[in-house]
């Protein structure tokens, strides 16, 4: 899944922050490397770092041009979500 664009406004803005999430935290995540996978409702769940190293899962959901995604929640990855990371880009610890 390539990730072309993310379409912010307030609402997400606002409500990724109470996760502690910032906008830049998952531009950095979706222009990193990053597992997919397929979530609820044709979302898809994003697994990855930040800059600085932070996992963070962000919730997408799909725009109709190609590439384009509205993020609609993200938050500090959990140990599953970790895990699931790592079993997909084949890295341990």
């Amino acid at each position: 899944m390539k990730i072309k664009k993310l379409i912010w406004d307030d609402w997400n803005i606002t409500h990724i922050a109470r996760h502690g999430i910032t906008k830049e935290d998952v531009e950095e995540v979706c222009q990193r490397e990053y597992a997919v996978v397929d979530g609820k409702e044709e979302r898809f769940l994003v697994i990855g770092t930040n800059n600085n190293e932070k996992f963070i899962l962000v919730v997408l959901d799909p725009e109709p041009e190609e590439g384009v995604y509205y993020p609609v929640t993200a938050r500090t990855a959990d140990k599953r979500e970790r895990s699931i990371y790592k079993e997909k880009k084949g890295k341990h610890d």
